[in-house]
């Protein structure tokens, strides 16, 4: 087993990187930041970047749809972009305060927000309101749909994990300290299979099962926060991006297996390639480096 290759490396602004995302062909990567624009990187030779303008605040969430990307910012605005040369958009003033998550589903007719005003909203792919989901009493600091768009699970500063049913919008969980749930909580991520959902927080990633609503594994991974999440591998493996690094996680022996130094200072956000051949993280730095997969196996 060996630890994962550094591929390349973008410095891509002077301010710290929120959030990156590939798209579903991993052709492009983008990249949200404390800059207003949206950069969006071709991987595939001729490699140039793309930069969206429209934002007027720090793009703090980025996710790509089958054809479509869509942001979120501390605007307090979502947009839809074609990614293309052209980069049009459509936006929406979705929220009172900063948006700190957005999330697409997987047949790209919905939209997921959620915002410093303590709301989760659903749009559909037209920006259009469909519903709110309640509960949160503080910041929710990001949501996000299952695989099977029947769920969308939230952490907030509230201390809570909550699950949602899209169909009613209820609430069908609600995880806190009292059972184990760690503090200062900043991403989520379900598993491909919708079994469990990863969050991380103050120095630990944990699992946790979705049916039951146990505890199922606990990584302490740093002295300092753990500022984002993902999944890879067919769910085999975690990647967070904690102060102290990039951390590959092994789910089915749960143990930590790496931790990768490539960033001067905090790795703010990480994410996994659709074929499981790399990984991206993006650091306070203003950097975005690509690592390739080994045999993990």
């Amino acid at each position: 087993m060996e630890p994962p290759t550094l591929i390349q490396s973008f410095k891509t602004t002077n301010k710290p990187i929120r959030s990156i995302a590939f798209n579903n062909k991993q052709t492009q990567l983008c990249i949200g930041s404390d800059e207003t624009s949206v950069l969006c990187w071709n991987l595939t030779p001729p490699i140039r970047s793309l930069k969206f303008i429209g934002h007027t605040a720090a793009v703090t969430s980025t996710c790509f749809g089958q054809s479509v990307l869509v942001t979120g910012s501390a605007d307090q605005t979502v947009r839809v972009w074609t990614p293309n040369v052209r980069g049009d958009s459509i936006f929406k003033k979705a929220h009172s305060k900063p948006i700190r998550s957005v999330d697409i589903s997987r047949d790209q007719r919905h939209i997921l927000t959620a915002s410093d005003d303590k709301s989760i909203k659903l749009f559909d792919i037209d920006l259009n309101f469909k519903c709110n989901f309640n509960g949160h009493m503080n910041w929710v600091r990001c949501a996000k749909f299952s695989a099977d768009q029947r769920l969308v699970a939230s952490v907030a500063d509230d201390n809570t994990l909550r699950m949602f049913d899209v169909r009613t919008q209820n609430q069908i969980m609600c995880i806190g300290q009292d059972q184990g749930l760690t503090t200062q909580l900043r991403k989520l991520q379900f598993s491909e299979d919708g079994t469990f959902v990863a969050v991380c927080g103050l120095q630990d990633v944990q699992l946790w099962d979705v049916r039951s609503s146990q505890l199922l594994q606990h990584y302490s991974c740093t002295s300092g926060q753990v500022n984002d999440v993902c999944f890879g591998g067919g769910d085999k493996y975690m990647i967070a991006g904690t102060d102290q690094g990039l951390k590959i996680l092994d789910v089915k022996r749960g143990r930590s297996l790496y931790t990768i130094k490539g960033h001067e200072g905090p790795v703010t956000s990480v994410a996994y390639s659709p074929d499981g051949s790399v990984i991206a993280s993006g650091g306070q730095d203003g950097r975005v480096l690509l690592f390739e997969v080994n045999d993990m196996e």
